[in-house]
């Protein structure tokens, strides 16, 4: 018990007590046997006397029985601590989980009341955002036109829009064939787009036929198709030329391993404005270029094309109370209930501003900039001033889109990337880069592309 006491001081100040009341026990035991040997009486024989001095005293008990009791209490008790001890975490894991409730609630509540003051429902939204197929933006987005393109599977496999399963009977498009597409997303995710085939074609497809195929199934021509209008414009002829003198060696033209994608997000029409197609099909042109030379080390995704004007508006707020400069304090508490017109809080009685920043990076918590939804003087605007645009993504003016460029003067095997690389490309497809701070964010120049300026 000793060896115990010495590695478990908490027990060395109940085992001093627990000797001194053993060591009275003792004591008072050692009394009392002495006063029943003096009070009892003579033995009447030889024999009485001899058992009486050779019968033993009745045995004290030894403490060791007592101490393994003790232990196995102090045992019982360090469970009981380690129990209690748990009780913060435990309680700490149903704060956050009901807090993770409250904040799920709170953003549905949002949505609703940001359908709500725009006057329609989700069935309305949806019934809105229809084609003229019928298909609901579930199935894919509102079609946009984006140019043409040249089937280069043998395997086209031709599919009926809307549930994208294969015609019966089985058909498919003739390779090298030139088709006009129409973009949309299937419901798994793979990219699929309506196909109409050129005139005089020997199997036409119209558009009226609603026949869809897979987008990995198409391209523009082939691994040396033109850059820009080179074809027939000399000075892009001379930039083209240019660039090509400076691609990174030890690439592998027409074998990518990478493709372009739209993101799971990415909308080409939301409320009624459609993104601009020819803003669409210059971005398309350039991931096919540089997919077909090998000038990417990963795949391309458009990851946002439309914006509503109540997530630019969210987004917008969220920034600027976190990292900005366009929502005052006053504006805050000028909200009626704390809230935007889109039902959004935003302030509560007793807040400060680190408050409302904690509040708006639960609303958005990237520090990427973002720009409002509402126009000035729109009611709806609040909290924010006047100060900023309204975000292009609005308009279906603005794409984002990330390239991961080989870097220049790196050999390709290096696969060393550079997402602000190789501008001259985005100046020979008509588009820019005008937000310092988001390489991805693309969107038109004047500049305007011939209609086959992508294939020889």
């Amino acid at each position: 018990m000793q060896a115990r006491e010495a590695t478990e001081p908490e027990l060395a100040g109940l085992a001093a007590e627990l000797r001194a009341w053993t060591l009275e026990q003792r004591a008072a035991k050692a009394a009392k046997a002495a006063a029943t040997t003096a009070t009892a009486p003579p033995a009447t024989t030889a024999t009485e006397a001899a058992t009486a001095s050779t019968t033993a005293p009745a045995p004290v008990e030894e403490p060791g029985g007592l101490w393994a009791i003790l232990a196995g209490i102090k045992d019982a008790m360090s469970a009981a601590w380690e129990g209690l001890k748990s009780i913060p975490e435990r309680i700490g894991s149903w704060w956050s989980a009901l807090w993770a409730e409250e904040s799920t609630e709170q953003a549905g509540q949002a949505g609703d009341a940001q359908l709500g003051a725009q006057g329609q429902g989700a069935a309305a939204k949806d019934a809105a955002a229809k084609d003229d197929s019928g298909a609901s933006p579930d199935t894919y987005p509102a079609r946009t036109e984006a140019g043409w393109m040249v089937v280069r599977d043998a395997n086209a496999i031709l599919r009926q829009g809307g549930d994208f399963k294969a015609v019966t009977p089985a058909r498919t498009l003739p390779l090298g064939a030139s088709v006009r597409v129409i973009q949309g997303s299937g419901p798994s995710g793979t990219l699929y787009v309506q196909v109409e085939t050129a005139p005089g074609a020997a199997e036409p497809v119209l558009a009226s036929d609603n026949l869809w195929t897979a987008k990995g199934n198409l391209g523009h021509g082939g691994a040396d198709h033109k850059l820009g209008n080179e074809a027939k414009d000399e000075a892009d002829k001379s930039s083209a030329d240019t660039v090509r003198d400076k691609l990174p060696p030890g690439r592998n033209p027409g074998a990518s391993p990478y493709t372009w994608r739209y993101g799971s997000d990415f909308a080409t029409t939301l409320e009624g404005v459609t993104i601009k197609s020819s803003l669409l099909d210059k971005v398309i042109r350039m991931a096919e270029w540089a997919i077909a030379n090998d000038m990417v080390t990963g795949n391309i995704e458009l990851g946002s094309g439309m914006r509503s004007p109540a997530t630019a508006h969210q987004w917008a707020t969220a920034y600027q109370i976190q990292y900005g400069g366009d929502v005052t304090q006053e504006a805050l508490e000028a909200l009626p209930g704390g809230k935007d017109m889109d039902g959004n809080l935003w302030w509560k009685e007793g807040w400060t501003m680190e408050d409302a920043k904690r509040q708006a990076n639960r609303a958005r918590s990237s520090d990427a900039i973002a720009a409002p939804g509402y126009p000035k003087g729109d009611p709806r605007r609040a909290p924010l001033n006047d100060r900023s645009p309204v975000s292009n993504h609005c308009g279906g003016e603005a794409i984002d889109v990330t390239f991961h460029w080989r870097r220049k003067g790196k050999d390709a095997s290096t696969n060393d990337s550079h997402e602000w690389g190789w501008p001259e490309i985005y100046a020979l497809y008509g588009l820019k880069r005008p937000v310092k701070s988001e390489h991805w964010h693309v969107e038109e120049s004047s500049k305007a592309l011939d209609a086959e300026a992508s294939a020889d």
